[in-house]
């Protein structure tokens, strides 16, 4: 037997950057469960992605361009999306909130959901 180590063992910290993600502060059972539920997110996207795709261009003869554009919106806005939490995670409004201007657009649709219940 010869204590040569497996050749994905070799790779360096360069090579896998998010190899170090689990530390002291995030254990990596705790990482394993968060990633899980992006995992299942992804793995349903998939199977309803699948059979929209074949629904629209096969039986509804949608051109198949326009349900590649349709797939493609999601995957294209995402960095966009990472961005946008960021910067709501990082900044300070004017006077020193954060998250603040989110609020009142939330309690305005609140309200008013409310009042549509009331008036049906």
């Amino acid at each position: 037997m010869t204590d040569e180590r497996h050749p994905l063992t070799k790779f360096g910290m360069d090579l896998l950057p998010f190899a170090d993600a689990a530390g002291d502060g995030l254990p990596l059972k705790r990482l394993l469960r968060l990633s899980l539920f992006q995992i299942s997110v992804g793995m349903a996207t998939v199977l309803l992605l699948g059979t929209l795709n074949r629904v629209m261009i096969v039986e509804l003869s949608v051109p198949a361009m326009l349900v590649a554009a349709m797939v493609a919106l999601p995957v294209l806005v995402a960095p966009f999306r990472a961005f946008l939490g960021f910067r709501s995670d990082t900044h300070k409004s004017a006077i020193g909130w954060r998250r603040s201007s989110a609020f009142p657009a939330s309690k305005r649709q609140c309200t008013s959901v409310r009042g549509l219940g009331t008036e049906l």
